[in-house]
């Protein structure tokens, strides 16, 4: 009896081993396919994806160039195996507008073994990669106009000789990447000026008239926050002080600039550097005049204003039209009851500058950083 257990017992263990060794087989063999396949899709990703590419042209000289596109996709790991170009007026490119629901132009189309690329830019469309980014300006694909070409129209007073215009605006514009396709320039003489500035309710000159395809761009999410209106589908931009007001025909923005300083104080700083700084501002500096503290001129300044430290300035004339300006100058002087700027908080030059106190006649140099 007991030989016939151990019998047994022997007979179940040589199967177990079998089993386990039968197992062992199928899972090594499993294991071995899945690692082959792994491997096959590994070297099939490290081939490079043979694509055909096809540039979708537009009519529009300046606009954006596709080609840089292509370029960049010449230094994946692909292999161009059909490059084609297509017009959309072509029965061809209507077509190929058509099935891959194309906006803009000039585009990029990218077939073949497309699951292989990760392109910035594009985005899969049916069978293709269609390039999506395209900057204005841009041609419509189904109607063929070009959008993003911005006009502009200048309008000015010639009379305004203080008046500076909106150059730099208009430079601004330009170094952000607009397009302009046109720039005029009319004076508020001319009769078209005169119902431009009356069907757009100008108020103040100069002023620039910038047509809706700015919308294009993004900056435009900025015009209404910068208080930019717009009216019957132009953007009307008016220039900031120094201008002419409208209604009156008056010129804003005329400033005098009195530079007190003291001929004895070869340490103190250079009172000139604030006229380079109004400058700066934009501000329309139209007379300066220079008085040393010594003179009968500076004498009655000091007593006029209450002076205490010197070089310092005076700034009288039509400061209100200087929107924001009144804020600022608390921080560094007073508004007198004349509707004069007075000059005080000299230690916000800066540290190290040097100026001279009027009421002990110390020389003294600002060690304290400016806030």
């Amino acid at each position: 009896m007991e030989k016939k257990t151990n019998y047994k017992l022997f007979k179940y263990g040589i199967m177990f081993i079998v089993i386990i060794s039968l197992f062992n087989v199928i899972t090594t063999f499993n294991l071995g396919s899945s690692i082959d396949n792994q491997i096959a899709i590994s070297k099939e990703k490290l081939k490079p994806a043979k694509i055909a590419t096809i540039i979708l042209t537009s009519t529009c000289a300046n606009c954006f160039d596709i080609s840089t596109v292509k370029d960049t996709l010449k230094s994946k790991n692909v292999e161009f195996i059909k490059e084609l170009s297509v017009s959309r007026t072509t029965t061809e490119g209507k077509k190929l507008i058509e099935q891959y629901n194309i906006k803009k132009l000039p585009t990029l189309i990218v077939k073949g073994e497309v699951d292989k690329l990760s392109l910035e830019g594009f985005v899969k469309s049916d069978d293709a990669l269609i390039f999506e980014n395209i900057p204005a300006p841009y041609q419509d694909a189904l109607t063929g106009n070009v959008k993003g070409n911005v006009k502009l129209t200048m309008i000015k007073d010639k009379k305004c000789t203080i008046c500076t215009g909106l150059d730099n605006f208009v430079n601004s514009l330009k170094q952000v990447g607009i397009s302009i396709s046109d720039e005029k320039n009319i004076d508020v003489s001319e009769q078209k000026g005169k119902d431009l500035i009356e069907s757009l309710k100008i108020m103040k000159l100069p002023a620039i008239l910038i047509s809706e395809d700015i919308e294009e761009y993004p900056i435009s999410q900025n015009l209404e926050q910068a208080g930019i209106k717009k009216i019957e589908g132009t953007y009307v931009v008016e220039s900031l002080a120094p201008y002419v007001e409208v209604n009156t025909g008056k010129i804003r923005g005329s400033i005098e600039l009195v530079l007190v300083s003291d001929k004895d104080c070869e340490e103190c700083y250079d009172v000139n550097i604030h006229q380079q700084i109004f400058g700066q501002m934009g501000m329309a500096i139209e007379n300066i005049k220079s008085v040393d503290i010594s003179s009968s001129e500076g004498i009655r300044l000091k007593e006029k204003y209450n002076l205490v430290n010197i070089p310092t300035l005076i700034l009288k004339g039509d400061l209100a039209a200087y929107q924001g300006f009144d804020q600022i100058w608390k921080n560094v002087g007073t508004i007198e009851t004349n509707g004069d700027y007075v000059f005080r908080n000299i230690e916000q030059i800066g540290q190290g500058i040097v100026y001279k106190n009027l009421e002990t006649g110390e020389i003294v140099k600002n060690t304290s950083p400016t806030n």
